[in-house]
């Protein structure tokens, strides 16, 4: 058992019940993509979603717009007017119900995010166009409008239903192809809150995290043959002093007037709390040593606390060799029987503690959840603030990438299991 029985079972119950589901069923993309924003969903699985992947992180081929005729609500437009613009293109028939829901709910998008820089262009199906037009004119739907009348435009995005959805960066980049549904406010939550030029560096940033995870797992692959998959290594070592962390380039602090909103500022400081005194544990107790932590306070009535709960589980999965988060309950109303009904419907990698009278909450002087504190292996708040923030999760890597005490315990591993493969 590596969790509660609570958490565990929920999780077994889960990974179950969607073996045949998109996340767990598709292979690993082999090129750079968007994976760094879990919180936008993508459709399709295995070699369909490879391919897919393939044409995120690309500069959109204007020239495909030129397949598409019929343009109404306005003029086609040209790979000037689409500067400065996210785009986002959805293919639709008007017999299907689902598509038609969805171009629906893009125009909302469109007139509530229009200053923004959003603009939505429903691509109908070669057939039956004339009945999807006037559909749009009798509902009052506004947006910009097109026949794929040769399925070309379609083919071109490995479109293959409707709806299909394809959104394109300020900086002309197609960010997320075939978008689900339900994420695509926050994939536009996203692009909006970028500039031009910083929709530009993703690319390369993301081609950097990218050579990153394969030189790690390079790392790994000498001693993946003597570690059973999931294994937890136990090993003996020391931290290292103070001088080895104050030579690190940590990262950025947070601004102060975002995490005043929030808490009182401890960056730079030593986290005040001692686990094992006020808090009561609904999971097993993890191991910290040499491994970065996560401290994020939550409630099970915080409509942005779920929000953030797909990035938070992201990170635990991806690193769990190297990073503990540990969700603290207890703010406000929520009560533990509250929490403890919510973990066995929701199936988690993160571990879980109730701090039962708030001492904690007040201790660190909380005013307002989600807030996390990212700490280093030395018990220093490297940054703190939401996980909503777009920065949130590059502060987790970076702080792990550089941790010395994070590479003490990786060199404590691969020694043992050396010893071991050497037997």
């Amino acid at each position: 058992m590596t969790r509660s029985t609570i958490v565990r079972s929920a999780l077994s119950l889960a990974l179950l019940t969607t073996l045949a589901g998109s996340a767990l069923a598709s292979k690993a993309p082999e090129a750079p993509r968007s994976p760094d924003y879990p919180s936008v969903r993508r459709d399709g699985v295995g070699e369909k979603r490879a391919k897919l992947d393939a044409l995120e992180l690309k500069a959109f081929d204007s020239s495909l717009l030129g397949k598409l005729n019929g343009w109404t609500n306005g003029e086609a437009p040209s790979a000037e007017a689409m500067k400065d613009k996210v785009t986002v293109f959805v293919m639709w028939a008007n017999w299907r119900d689902s598509s038609v829901r969805a171009v629906q709910n893009l125009a909302s998008m469109q007139e509530a995010m229009s200053a923004k820089g959003v603009q939505v262009i429903a691509v109908h199906d070669s057939k039956n166009f004339d009945a999807g037009k006037q559909m749009l004119s009798e509902r009052g739907i506004k947006i910009l409008s097109a026949h794929d009348e040769k399925g070309e435009f379609r083919k071109a995005l490995l479109s293959e239903q409707n709806p299909d959805i394809y959104i394109v960066d300020k900086a002309g980049q197609l960010r997320f192809a075939d978008v689900d549904s339900a994420s695509v406010q926050n994939a536009l939550d996203i692009l909006t809150s970028e500039t031009p030029e910083v929709a530009k560096g993703r690319t390369a940033a993301l081609i950097e995290q990218y050579k990153a995870e394969k030189a790690e797992k390079e790392r790994t692959k000498a001693t993946g043959a003597v570690r059973k998959a999931g294994e937890k290594i136990t090993v003996s070592f020391k931290l290292p002093d103070e001088s080895a962390y104050s030579g690190v380039l940590w990262s950025k602090k947070n601004d102060k007037e975002i995490v005043s909103q929030l808490a009182n500022d401890i960056q730079d400081q030593k986290f005040p709390v001692e686990f094992g005194k006020d808090e009561e544990w609904l999971s097993e107790k993890p191991d910290f040593k040499g491994r970065v932590l996560v401290v994020d306070f939550w409630a099970t009535w915080c409509g942005p606390c779920m929000r953030s709960k797909p990035a938070l589980e992201h990170l635990a999965t991806k690193f769990r060799d190297d990073l503990v988060i540990l969700g603290f309950s207890g703010y406000g109303t929520d009560r533990k029987v509250d929490v403890e009904r919510y973990l066995r419907e929701h199936a988690t990698e993160v571990f879980q503690s109730f701090d039962t009278d708030q001492k904690i909450y007040k201790q660190l002087q909380i005013q307002g959840i989600p807030t996390v504190y990212i700490i280093s292996t030395d018990g220093k708040v490297r940054w703190m603030g939401s996980p909503l923030q777009p920065e949130f999760q590059k502060v987790v890597e970076w702080t792990i990438d550089r941790d010395p005490g994070v590479k003490a315990r990786r060199d404590a591993e691969a020694s043992k299991l050396k010893t071991r493969a050497e037997k």
